[in-house]
């Protein structure tokens, strides 16, 4: 099995071009030393035996438009708990939900405004990240967004805010087929242009990642944030959001790559089963590498189920935790695939080595670990765990019983 790492960021949403105000947004992008992070790349390549780096690009769009203040072109108008819950069933308890854990809830509205170019600079930093990962011999999955760039919009600090572009992509209305065209042609094919270019450095280019978490059936999911808890709003609409995927791999295998979902669950039964279907085909002819993110929980599935069991393949584990868990953790648990994993699981030199074999008996011919740079709640990159990775990677099974 190979191994791939999500980096997913060195600044998590504004690694390219000019950052938003007052983020040093001055007139000028920011000078980004992208010749030390590929010896980074180098280095986990050589030590850890590091293949794919997963990473993040719009992200929840916090600097999308690049460098300004969002609301110098668009209007914040208010999200209501009923609107931003499109789930199917007890509309009522999930408003309720919603209403809780948000105390106040805005979107963007577009108001027939142009969407804003990707920046000169915001493009030639996109490729310098594929010029030194590619020196470094390591292959790139660029994720184009993430589920957060649907839910309601979240300040920063003064002019910055993140979150709450749903309309950029579905419209006002949230229905608007013509503006996912739209969305791709003013920023998922500038960056096409670049990772064509650079072929030979990527391994697949991702249209979104885990849609599952904004999604109208999606898994509910809370949060916790400090001392509170939020439930994920649920603000697009499946068809709408199976038609964005669909278009997404279809503009990426259009230039002969290879296109990627970051898929919560392998299966997930909000999907449209036509685009399921057309995944299922891409894949089988090497077009598509499908993804679920494996974190066991109260919550979540507890086992991982065989590759050659799912319905679109090849999968890959696009992200599992790093961080060791608690056996009864609400939200991130011990992988309860054997009575033996029990007593590795709790053994903090011999934990995500163990995970790392589950994934390779089980089928998968990669898997990415979560994270490098992320520092929240599932990620422990300190030099022990990594040296559970590196042991992996050399086949040293010494603590395998």
């Amino acid at each position: 099995m190979r191994l791939g790492l999500n980096l997913p960021w060195i600044s998590c949403g504004h690694d390219f071009g000019r950052r938003p105000p007052p983020w040093n947004g001055g007139s000028e992008p920011p000078v980004r030393d992208w010749a030390a992070l590929g010896r980074e790349l180098a280095e986990w390549r050589r030590d850890l035996g590091v293949e794919v780096v997963r990473f993040w690009v719009l992200a929840a769009g916090v600097n999308y438009p690049v460098g300004e203040d969002p609301t110098g072109r668009f209007e914040l108008v208010p999200m209501r708990p009923e609107d931003a819950l499109l789930g199917r069933g007890f509309p009522r308890i999930r408003a309720a939900l919603v209403r809780s854990t948000w105390k106040r809830s805005e979107r963007f509205r577009l108001g027939g405004a142009p969407l804003p170019a990707l920046t000169p600079a915001f493009l030639s930093d996109f490729e310098a990240l594929f010029r030194v990962a590619g020196e470094a011999g390591v292959r790139l999955m660029p994720s184009l967004c993430s589920f957060e760039f649907f839910h309601p919009a979240e300040a920063q600090g003064p002019g910055v805010i993140s979150r709450g572009r749903g309309a950029f992509v579905f419209g006002d209305g949230g229905d608007d087929r013509a503006q996912i065209e739209r969305f791709f042609d003013a920023t998922l094919e500038p960056l096409l242009d670049i990772a064509a270019h650079h072929a030979e450095a990527l391994e697949a280019f991702e249209v979104i990642n885990e849609p599952d978490w904004s999604v109208e059936g999606g898994p509910m999911h809370a949060r916790f944030e400090k001392r509170s808890v939020r439930i994920m709003p649920k603000t697009v609409a499946a068809p709408m959001m199976s038609r964005f995927l669909e278009r997404g791999v279809e503009r990426i295998v259009a230039r002969d790559l290879r296109a990627s979902i970051g898929f919560k669950l392998a299966d997930p039964r909000w999907l449209d089963d036509r685009v399921r279907a057309r995944l299922a085909a891409w894949g089988a002819s090497g077009r598509y590498l499908h993804q679920v993110h494996h974190y066991p929980s109260l919550y979540e599935p507890w086992l991982l189920r065989p590759e050659r069991s799912l319905p679109i393949r090849p999968c890959i584990v696009g992200e599992m935790p790093t961080k060791q868990a608690e056996p009864l953790g609400v939200g991130h648990g011990w992988w309860h695939e054997r009575l033996r994993d029990i007593r590795r699981a709790a053994d903090p030199d011999q934990f995500l080595q163990r995970r790392l074999e589950i994934c390779e008996e089980r089928g998968y011919p990669l898997a990415l670990v979560w994270a490098a740079k992320s520092g929240d709640t599932m990620t422990d990159w300190s030099p022990r765990t990594r040296a559970q990775v590196g042991r992996f990677a050399r086949g040293a099974n010494s603590l395998h019983p």
